[in-house]
Parts: structure tokens; C-alpha cells; sequence
């Protein structure tokens, strides 16, 4: 691994460890039922995941796919920003450290989906959605809105740290 590899690595992973330490202390669990239920599912849907093929069916290179990220999404819509980062790094831990990836992945990973969710929070509150209170057809945009940070935030960590690598 190359040095700009593993200080671009760093940086991602310390700017992570950064928003979980404010997030452990900015937002008390108001609803440890709810947080616990997320954080299960987060573990549950990320031990599905549906293995990367040869190629992908557009002739790139091909990636495997997650289901967490749908729970971590509603974490934001149910207990909020902070609280849904929490989630999502913890999902993320469990099972990639089960899995027996290698430690840099396993930080790498979670920080960017601790990144992609908090930023895809902070948009969906940014645009005038209350976690814990859904309000429909008044939230599409919102949700809209955050669905689309956080592809972009994953996206971009991911393919920068594929570029690197290559």
C-alpha cells in the first residue's frame, strides 16, 4: 500500500473517529430501543451482501453491494444525524472485523459510511426534515436530498481509494 494510500486512509479514518467522539457526546440516546433495533439491523443487513461477480454487466469493474445502507439511511429519519453515524459505524465494525478483513479495510469501510451518513443527515435536516417525525409527500425532497449526499460522499471516498490503489 502506498504512502498517499495510507494517509488518504488516515485522513478519511481520523475525520470519522472525529464525528463518532462529538456524536458520543452531542446526542443522548433518547430512545435506546430504537437505536439498539437499528444497530441490529445495521449488522444484520450488512452480513447480507451480494458478492461481487468477474465484471459487471456494463463491462466495468465490478463492486459488491451492502444492504445497510438503507438502515442507515432510516436511522437519520428515525433517531437523527449523530445517532444514525453511530449506527453505521458499528454495523460496519462488527462485521468486517468478523469477516476477517484487514484492519485498514475495516476502518476504511466504516468510516465512510460514518461520513456518507452523517453528511447525508446533516442535509436532510439542513432542508427542513425532523428526524423521528415523517411527514409525506412534504419530505420526498429531503429524503431525496439525503439519499443523494450519501451516495455521493461513499462514492467519492471509494472511488478515490480505488484510484490510489490501482
Amino acid at each position: 500500500m502506498s504512502v498517499k494510500t495510507r494517509g488518504f486512509i488516515a485522513v478519511v479514518v481520523a475525520c470519522a473517529v472525529a464525528a463518532l467522539a462529538v456524536a458520543a457526546v452531542h446526542d443522548h440516546v433518547r430512545r435506546p430501543y430504537l437505536f439498539g433495533l437499528l444497530a441490529i439491523a445495521a449488522i444484520a443487513t450488512e452480513l447480507l451482501e451480494v458478492r461481487a461477480g468477474a465484471a459487471a454487466l456494463d463491462g466495468g469493474e465490478s463492486h459488491s453491494l451492502s444492504f445497510s445502507s438503507g438502515i442507515h439511511l432510516a436511522a437519520v429519519m428515525i433517531v437523527g444525524p449523530w445517532q444514525a453515524a453511530l449506527v453505521a459505524a458499528g454495523g460496519v465494525l462488527v462485521v468486517d472485523y468478523l469477516r476477517g478483513s484487514e484492519l485498514p479495510r475495516v476502518l476504511f469501510n466504516a468510516a465512510s459510511f460514518t461520513l456518507a451518513t452523517l453528511a447525508a443527515g446533516a442535509l436532510y435536516v439542513a432542508v427542513g426534515a425532523s428526524p423521528g417525525r415523517l411527514s409525506l409527500p412534504a419530505d420526498f425532497g429531503a429524503i431525496a436530498a439525503m439519499a443523494l449526499a450519501y451516495v455521493g460522499v461513499n462514492r467519492l471516498l471509494v472511488s478515490t481509494i480505488v484510484s490510489l490503489t490501482s
